[in-house]
């Protein structure tokens, strides 16, 4: 009988041992913030809108993905998706989960910016340091490859999406059309410059009206949200839109 007692208390003093939390639930709205999720150290990222959609903020989320929202530990949103709307209104005021707002641009500055915006909410300073490190030294060595390009540089029209990452890049003194289809008076502003270089956004391109010039510049058009050719990461597309310019500086 006494140990028949003894395993009955060491049975209830296992189970009252507490367990180790889970990992943080991360929910992201599009590829894009996810990128910038894992960056910061999210373990595993939950995407809401489909990867293989051209222009993820249109996407409509699901009943069954605001019930998994409601679940989240973390929401990480740029605030432009079309599906924030439901969300806000699905949560309400009493929601324990915790939002992280960021913006989204791939300018160096802006995503060590972002990325430890959401360490910060997250804990995971030290990993996102690590893993930022990797971003840095892609930068370091795509502006070292364009040093031979400075022509290209100086002349250039790019994509309103697309400045951030550009800037970063040491592109300069250059004008900017879209998002929305160039009204004459930028069309007009462009041909003045004749620029040898434009770049493009993939997720809505409007770059067409410049292709009427005497002198057609090279054109290239950049992603800012992953999914095309198998881009998952932020250094996945950083590469991808890096491969496109060599291409068409050739």
């Amino acid at each position: 009988m006494k140990n028949r007692v003894k395993i009955l208390i060491l049975a209830l003093s296992i189970s009252l041992v507490p367990t180790a939390l889970s990992a943080q639930s991360v929910v992201a709205t599009t590829g894009w913030t996810a990128a910038f999720a894992e960056l910061a150290g999210a373990d595993e990222v939950q995407i809401l809108a489909p990867m293989d959609m051209k222009h993820p903020p249109e996407y409509e989320i699901s009943l069954k993905e605001l019930q998994m929202v409601a679940q989240a530990d973390y929401l990480v949103f740029a605030g432009y998706e079309a599906m924030m709307g439901r969300i806000k209104e699905s949560m309400g005021s009493s929601s324990s989960v915790q939002m992280v707002q960021i913006n989204t641009g791939n300018g160096q500055q802006n995503i060590r910016a972002q990325v430890m915006k959401i360490a910060e909410a997250l804990g995971t300073e030290a990993k996102a340091e690590k893993n930022l490190e990797t971003i840095d030294t892609f930068f370091e060595f795509w502006r070292k490859d364009l040093t031979w390009h400075e022509a290209e540089l100086a002349s250039s029209a790019v994509h309103f999406h697309q400045q951030a990452l550009a800037g970063s890049l040491g592109f300069h003194d250059y004008p900017v059309f879209g998002p929305a289809p160039p009204a004459l008076g930028v069309i007009r502003e462009v041909l003045q410059t004749k620029p040898l270089l434009i770049i493009d956004n993939y997720h809505n391109p409007v770059a067409s009206a410049f292709l009427e010039m005497d002198d057609q510049p090279k054109v290239v058009s950049w992603l800012n949200f992953p999914g095309l050719e198998g881009t998952e990461s932020l250094l996945d597309v950083l590469e991808y839109n890096r491969n496109a310019l060599n291409r068409v500086l050739e």
